[in-house]
């Protein structure tokens, strides 16, 4: 699922998204590309490109990794962005190279370059994501059983699925200012994998396309093994009340039987924004989007 409208560059030139066309669903959500964006991979050491059913997907190697055992991370990019764009907003390969022992992050690229959706359920999509763990374990020397998911908008509700559906690729996913798309494709028996949701409530793109009410679908959705009316066993806490976050906080909801641990870091902006939060996007911010996503995911095997 996607949405078709866009968040403009500028933060004073917010536009909200146009409503989609009847074909396309309205769960998922977009960031354009910054104009005149500079950033490529082929002057970032450590960066190589890779194919993978005719499509590309770039892979970091951070100088702080170990030989062998290696995790790896796919960072999922929204509509009408670029593995570029999204490395640029997530600078998640940064975070990977001040982290020891490092891990890899990947960067795949959507079957059409800047389209607008992932192909969920598609066995062409299921066949490339399977072909992108492949490379990781038989190029990269990363284990099979560490390998993460995360993505920004469109990418995050893909996310969402491919820790739902594809749940022996995936240890943990993700999804940053994105709700739960596509719903019809999802396999409901499955228990998924743990994951933790990053969700601005001043969010123009996701009130667009449901707001409260697609919040509440989300966390209802990965929480349906679980009595889904449970209140979180835990809230603490985040820096917030200046640079642009008016609040921060995170809803933990533990593991219980089969069903895997879900956070939410749930959070209001001053300004309405759609962008990935970190200090960078929003200039000074307290909160990093990547870095909470890998202390969750660095933490998946440890006890609630």
């Amino acid at each position: 699922g996607v949405a078709s409208g866009a968040l403009m560059a500028a933060p004073a030139a917010i536009q909200l998204p146009t409503k989609p066309a009847p074909a396309v669903s309205a769960a998922a959500t977009t960031q354009m590309p910054v104009k005149d964006q500079k950033m490529t991979f082929d002057n970032i050491p450590g960066f190589s490109k890779q194919q993978v059913d005719d499509r590309t997907v770039w892979v970091y190697v951070p100088p702080t990794i170990y030989p062998k055992d290696r995790k790896a991370v796919l960072v999922l990019h929204g509509s009408l962005d670029s593995p570029e764009g999204i490395a640029e907003a997530s600078n998640f390969h940064s975070i990977a190279a001040r982290t020891s022992p490092g891990f890899i992050v990947v960067y795949p690229e959507m079957l059409k370059p800047g389209g607008l959706a992932w192909g969920y359920n598609a066995p062409w999509e299921h066949h490339f994501f399977r072909g992108v763990v492949d490379l990781l374990v038989d190029q990269f020397a990363v284990a099979r059983d560490e390998i993460f998911v995360t993505g920004h908008s469109a990418g995050g509700s893909m996310t969402l699925y491919l820790q739902n559906n594809m749940p022996e690729l995936f240890k943990g996913a993700a999804a940053v200012e994105a709700g739960v798309g596509t719903l019809s494709a999802w396999r409901n028996e499955s228990y998924g994998r743990p994951t933790m949701v990053v969700w601005n409530h001043n969010d123009p793109v996701l009130a667009e396309f449901g707001g409260d009410q697609l919040f509440h679908d989300t966390v209802t959705q990965l929480r349906r093994h679980d009595d889904p009316k449970s209140w979180p066993d835990q809230i603490l806490a985040l820096p917030a009340g200046y640079q642009g976050v008016v609040s921060a906080e995170r809803k933990l909801w533990k593991a219980r039987e089969m069903q895997p641990r879900t956070h939410i870091i749930s959070w209001t902006s001053a300004d309405p924004t759609h962008h990935w939060v970190n200090g960078k996007n929003l200039p000074g911010a307290p909160l990093d989007a990547s870095i909470l996503i890998w202390d969750f995911f660095q933490a998946v095997d440890k006890d609630d």
